[in-house]
C-alpha cells in the first residue's frame, strides 16, 4: 500500500500475488520392505521398515522491486517501482553471487516522473526450488502390546543449494543478490518474523532420529 499520487490508476498495481508459483510438481513415494527380497527371506531387523520419500520442484515465488526500502518496513509509504530499460537483459551471470546469478542493475531506473515505473508489481520470477526428502521407519513389538517406534527423517538428502530471492531495493548495496537460504526467506522464526526455517524447505542438509512408545 502507498500514499496515492495524482492520476493514480487501479492498473497500477495489478500484479500476481507474492504467492504465485505458477509451476509445481510434488511426488511421494512409500515402500513397506517384505520377509523376503527376491526369494531370500530376510532376517527379522531387515524386514518391516518403511520407506518413504517426498520430492518438491518448482519455480520461483514473483519479486517485487522497488526504488528503496520503506523506512519503518511498513507497507504504507511512497516508494515506488522503477521504469525496465528495454532489449537489457534481467537476469546476468555471476560466479561470485550465491546460486551464480543476480539481477542486473543495468535493466532498471528509478522513474522520473512518477511514483510507479513502467516494471509491473511482482514482473519478475526469483529462485525456484528442488529437494528431495527420504524417511525410514518401523515399529519393534516389545511386550504385552507395548512397542517401539524408531524413524529416520533426512531433508534434503542431496543438500542441494537452495537460495532465497535476491534483494529487491535498488538502493541497496546488495540489490540482485541472494544473502541466505530459502528456509530464511519467509522469516527467522522468532516472533512476528515469520514462519519457523526448521520447518521449511529449501535448506541445508539436515536429520533427525525420533523414537516413539505405544501401550
Amino acid at each position: 500500500m502507498f500514499l496515492v499520487h495524482p492520476g493514480y490508476t487501479l492498473g497500477e498495481a495489478r500484479g500476481s500475488s507474492a504467492f504465485d508459483v505458477r509451476h509445481t510438481l510434488t511426488a511421494a513415494l512409500t515402500w513397506r520392505v517384505p520377509q523376503s527380497v527376491f526369494s531370500a527371506r530376510l532376517p527379522f531387523w531387515a524386514a518391516g521398515w518403511n520407506f518413504s520419500t517426498a520430492s518438491r520442484v518448482r519455480s520461483g515465488f514473483p519479486i517485487d522491486i522497488a526504488d528503496t526500502r520503506q523506512a519503518l518496513g511498513q507497507g504504507f509509504d511512497n516508494v515506488g517501482r522503477p521504469d525496465l530499460v528495454p532489449h537489457v537483459p534481467i537476469w546476468i551471470p555471476d560466479a561470485s553471487v550465491a546460486g551464480h546469478r543476480r539481477l542486473n542493475p543495468s535493466a532498471f531506473t528509478p522513474a522520473a516522473s512518477s511514483l510507479v515505473g513502467t516494471l509491473g508489481r511482482n514482473a519478475i520470477s526469483g529462485n525456484g526450488l528442488a529437494q528431495f526428502d527420504m524417511s525410514l521407519r518401523r515399529e519393534f513389538p516389545i511386550f504385552h502390546g507395548i512397542s517401539l517406534e524408531a524413524g529416520l527423517n533426512v531433508f534434503n538428502v542431496l543438500n542441494h543449494p537452495a537460495f532465497a530471492d535476491p534483494v529487491p531495493y535498488l538502493s541497496s548495496p546488495w540489490f540482485g543478490q541472494s544473502t541466505s537460504m530459502q528456509n530464511l526467506m519467509l522469516g527467522s522464526g522468532t516472533p512476528n518474523t515469520g514462519l519457523p526455517p526448521l520447518f521449511q524447505t529449501g535448506g541445508a542438509r539436515s536429520a533427525e532420529i525420533s523414537f516413539r512408545i505405544s501401550f
